[in-house]
């Protein structure tokens, strides 16, 4: 066994020499500090995605209507003419119409505090979107870390392989030590292939979002850096959602134009006026002279002011309801993410020290461990650190969402 054990020592080199955590997450746990690459995807696609463009168009034509809607009313012009047995008459005449002065006013604040509305329901389309990416980005760049640490695992069992082989060929092992081998490296090889399917897929859905269009200044393909998301106090977070959550600021600017509504609805119970000139020429003489008409809005303005106090309720309620969820949400994914960042320290210091893998060599190298028993409890450290880059993932997505807000800066 002088040969295999020589062999062995060969193949486990890198082992001793370097630390077997950093090897086999040398691409994976690497320091996130370039977030370039997931800034640079996200601007791409905030100029890009056609949802976000039909958002912006919608709110640019909604805000032009609302402006145009609380314009006087047009001028009206009139013409009568009158036969008669001893001559005829006739008449023509302009007329302006116009509401309770006070009610233009009214409607003008509900409609900048409308437009303010839209711009925050577009917003909230837009931060929909750029969620979406970000959570895309973030996935990519797991997917990509695991990628890194199954060609390593596949690297070292393919030359693990490779060593038993020689050693069969010199009647050194077993073939059933080499059939084992052959197992894992299938599964080595499955598990990448269907890992750089996953990469694919995440890659032609990020790209949709950038309606179809190529990046520019990153390959999405090889975003390997998580952004550098260290917690701070929940309050920073509450403060972020109370002043920058777009929904939130659609229900601040919704009530302000309800409450101008209902004033504006309140005035409608009183007069409307018509005041216009009118000529008039009977039998040759020509009369001038001036029109005035009020319309008393017995019907027309039933019921409406009650329907816009409803609606200030039914938004106060929303908004309510809103507000709360999103504090206890917030709650939740604060404790999450301590709770991740603790665990991933303790992870860290496990899979940073490289006795275990250096003790486990030894033993095969010395012939106290079997190749099955030693793959087994290889399998289970490389299982810590496949639990290790679940648990970074994670702890990056909750804190993508606790920072959502600053996505629309």
């Amino acid at each position: 066994m002088n040969r295999l054990n020589i062999s062995l020592t060969k193949y486990f080199g890198f082992m001793k020499n370097k630390h077997i955590a950093a090897s086999i997450l040398s691409a994976v746990a690497l320091t996130a500090s370039a977030t370039g690459g997931i800034d640079d995807v996200l601007f791409s696609i905030k100029h890009n995605n056609g949802s976000i463009k039909a958002a912006e168009a919608s709110f640019s034509s909604d805000s032009l209507a609302l402006r145009a809607s609380n314009n006087l009313e047009d001028p009206k012009m009139g013409f009568e003419y009158n036969f008669g047995k001893i001559g005829d008459k006739w008449s023509v005449g302009v007329s302006q119409g116009f509401d309770w002065p006070g009610a233009y006013s009214a409607r003008n604040r509900a409609n900048r505090s409308r437009i303010k509305a839209l711009n925050a329901d577009t917003d909230v389309r837009k931060l929909e979107v750029l969620v979406k990416a970000k959570e895309l980005c973030l996935e990519i760049v797991y997917t990509n870390r695991r990628i890194e640490a199954q060609k390593l695992i596949l690297k070292n069992v393919e030359e693990l392989y490779d060593t038993y082989s020689t050693a069969f060929k010199h009647g050194e092992t077993s073939i059933i030590d080499i059939n084992k081998l052959k197992i894992e490296l299938i599964t080595a090889r499955q598990a990448l292939t269907e890992l750089e399917t996953s990469l694919q897929s995440l890659k032609t859905s990020l790209k949709g979002l950038n309606n179809n269009a190529d990046f520019s200044n990153v390959n999405i393909g090889e975003l390997v850096a998580y952004p550098i998301d260290a917690i701070e106090p929940i309050d920073t977070y509450i403060d972020g959602f109370e002043t920058g959550d777009p929904q939130n600021c659609f229900f601040a600017f919704n009530e302000e134009s309800i409450k101008s509504d209902v004033k504006a609805t309140e005035m409608g119970w009183l007069p409307k006026f018509d005041i216009g000139y009118k000529y008039t020429n009977e039998l040759g003489d020509g009369f001038n002279g001036v029109t005035l008409g009020a319309s008393i809005p017995i019907f027309s303005n039933k019921r409406k002011v009650a329907a816009a106090k409803a609606q200030a309720v039914s938004n106060d309620m929303n908004r309510n309801s809103y507000h709360n969820e999103n504090i206890a949400r917030i709650k939740a994914e604060y404790a999450k993410a301590v709770s991740l960042k603790s665990q991933l320290v303790q992870y860290g210091d496990v899979i940073g020290d490289e006795s275990n893998f250096t003790m486990l060599r030894k033993a095969l190298d010395g012939g106290q461990m079997s190749l099955l028993d030693y793959l087994l409890e290889l399998r289970y450290f490389l299982e810590a650190k496949t639990k290790y880059l679940e648990i970074e993932y994670s702890y990056h997505s909750v804190m993508a969402s606790l920072l959502r807000y600053t996505l629309l800066k």
